[in-house]
């Protein structure tokens, strides 16, 4: 079988260097025109970790033709049903540049994840459209970190106060169709993480008129499916973590509260604004209620 338009053997390697792109990429046969690639070994890892048949195969828009093409075909050839659906990733860029290797403009994982906790990255990726292009800079790296960060403190804040087994099933029904609705367009996560800032506000709003506990409790089952089984952005190490955390942490605080109440009921409010005020600049905010003192992180 020849290259076009020479008829040295297109297996030589050196051949292949020094021959025209439009030469390498198309030769007839007696099947079709056929073109070299890198693609089998693709399809062949592929079906060997994910099955015959798998949900989702994803990758860039630059690898559509010829490498998704050719792995596709082949899965086929070889009687395998391959990827139900493929989703395409735009580019991504770096400081408003497209990255590139060979100019050294680019930025490796390990790097990355050196500067930045890999759940902020993850969540960086999810607040633009797998479609849209995507800008990675610090300022828009701390940008997703507050937001997360503001998302996780409301789940926080539910888990401290969730008790029983009691769930309102229906106090969070709107905000779930809201999530499954972008979720459904065409993997909208941007939207989808939108409802779940929306709803850290309503949670947050709520949480100040001291809601029943099974309003609580599904707070917390809300934010545990959408921000950590679908999302995964609240983490099984994160979650462990964060639970210790917030059990010594609550402790400490309701020592400190106890304490307070005590001076409050020796009239010494010169000691119990003393304690109200501390905690304040630490960033614990003390709120005094008819059913007693509690305490949330300030916003």
């Amino acid at each position: 079988m020849s290259v076009r338009g020479d008829k040295e053997d297109p297996r030589d390697f050196a051949l292949w260097k020094r021959a025209e792109p439009e030469h390498i990429m198309r030769w007839d046969s007696p099947w079709g025109e056929g073109y070299p690639g890198w693609h089998i070994e693709c399809s062949v890892m592929s079906t060997k970790y994910l099955g015959d048949e798998f949900d989702i195969h994803g990758g860039g828009l630059d690898l559509i033709f010829p490498h998704h093409e050719c792995e596709l075909a082949q899965a086929r050839g070889a009687g395998k049903a391959f990827a139900r659906t493929w989703l395409h990733y735009n580019m991504i860029t770096l400081g408003g540049e497209k990255m590139s290797k060979s100019k050294g403009h680019f930025v490796t994982l390990e790097e990355l994840f050196e500067e930045h906790d890999p759940l902020v990255v993850r969540f960086h990726l999810l607040r633009s459209h797998y479609r849209s292009v995507l800008d990675f800079s610090e300022e828009s790296l701390l940008g997703s970190a507050q937001g997360l960060k503001r998302l996780l403190e409301t789940y926080r804040e539910v888990s401290r106060l969730a008790e029983g087994d009691e769930v309102d099933e229906s106090a969070f029904s709107e905000a779930r169709a809201a999530f499954s609705k972008g979720m459904n367009d065409d993997l909208n996560t941007p939207q989808a993480v939108a409802t779940l800032f929306d709803t850290a506000r309503e949670v947050n709003a709520k949480l100040a008129s001291n809601p029943s506990k099974a309003y609580v409790n599904a707070a917390r089952v809300f934010f545990e499916e959408t921000l950590g089984n679908i999302l995964g952005v609240l983490g099984a190490s994160v979650a462990g973590a964060q639970e210790t955390d917030e059990a010594t942490l609550g402790g400490l605080l309701e020592l400190i509260l106890e304490q307070r109440q005590e001076a409050r009921l020796r009239r010494d409010f010169k000691a119990s604004d003393a304690i109200r005020d501390k905690l304040a600049a630490l960033g614990i905010q003390i709120e005094d209620t008819a059913e007693g003192s509690r305490w949330k992180r300030a916003s």
